[in-house]
């Protein structure tokens, strides 16, 4: 059946997505020890900036400071130089030249960025949500309340 059909594609498409991710996070330990230096670099000067502690009698920058400090912690817990250049950025943070050798791995964060969004874009909520097909919407639900049903299993 149709259901059926669309819950292999979907696994199959899962289990491609595994694989490459698999082979995008393997990298060079030196290039690896060189992200984490910049990670803790931009994150200590992103802190330096951002934390909630320096803007307490400033309400009018306390909100946009917190949220682009939890933003960074974000970041940096999840090792994503990308992001952290994103908040140096918006709290003009002085970037210099960027270091050419981190181009790999900035590229390799981009690619898993994009694998994420491939897996949401293929995920039956996703179909569900921009299907404009009546009928494939409700086969799309009943396949989504019964893997709910599943999981409660």
């Amino acid at each position: 059946t149709s259901t059926e059909h669309i819950h292999m594609e979907q696994e199959q498409q899962q289990e491609q997505q595994q694989q490459q991710q698999t082979k995008s996070s393997e990298i060079d330990p030196k290039l690896y020890s060189l992200k984490k230096k910049h990670i803790k670099m931009y994150y200590t000067k992103i802190v330096i900036r951002t934390h909630p502690d320096k803007h307490v009698n400033q309400e009018d920058l306390m909100e946009k400071m917190t949220r682009l400090f939890s933003k960074a912690l974000e970041y940096y817990e999840q090792e994503l130089l990308t992001g952290l250049i994103k908040v140096a950025d918006e709290v003009n943070i002085n970037i210099k030249e960027f270091p050419k050798d981190l181009s790999p791995i900035m590229e390799m964060e981009m690619n898993e960025i994009l694998i994420k969004i491939n897996r949401i874009k293929n995920s039956v909520e996703w179909l569900w949500s921009n299907s404009q097909n009546t009928e494939l919407k409700g086969i799309l639900e009943r396949v989504i309340v019964m893997n709910n049903n599943l999981k409660k299993m």
